[in-house]
């Protein structure tokens, strides 16, 4: 899910029978199918435009997922900024991951796995309670620090309005 540049999905295709990448932008899409063309997996790899999970079908060991999750106050507008509303998660980080995590259960098989990349910016507390309600085992699999970008910088007051504290390194 949110496949993007299918960038996960090319790097797991050596390690699996099929897979199948979903995201709900065009753009996004066409860079996909170009990626799996020059990578020479298209017959491994299928792509899917759909709105997270309504035009999926079928049940799946893994799903991956790296969803649009970066805190973003109402009043900023994109202007058509694909780079922008790819990380756009709502005021809260959360509106898609939320989605994301209380229907997967209804596409996995058992014993079936998701892997989410999260942001501490959208809280991954909150992430675990809920797939722990939605009758999942929450494990983080990885960590891993980085430096804010332009985008988190800009957004550092609108972090501080919705209480996420932001811990500085010397």
């Amino acid at each position: 899910l949110c496949a993007g540049t299918a960038f996960q999905s090319l790097i797991i295709a050596d390690k699996v029978k099929k897979i199948v990448a979903v995201d709900n932008s065009k753009i996004a899409l066409n860079c996909a199918k170009l990626n799996v063309k020059i990578n020479g997996f298209e017959k491994k790899i299928s792509l899917i435009k759909s709105d997270l999970f309504k035009s999926v079908k079928g049940k799946y060991d893994l799903i991956i997922c790296d969803p649009p999750q970066i805190p973003t106050p109402h009043k900023i507008s994109f202007g058509g900024d694909l780079i922008e509303t790819t990380i756009d998660g709502g005021t809260t980080g959360r509106h898609i991951i939320d989605k994301i995590i209380k229907k997967a259960k209804n596409y996995l098989k058992p014993r079936g796995r998701i892997q989410l990349y999260h942001t501490e910016l959208a809280n991954i507390k909150k992430s675990i309670k809920l797939f722990k309600k939605c009758q999942l085992i929450p494990e983080i699999t990885a960590v891993k620090q980085g430096a804010f970008g332009r985008t988190s910088r800009e957004r550092l007051r609108h972090y501080k309005k919705i209480g996420i504290k932001i811990k500085y390194k010397n």
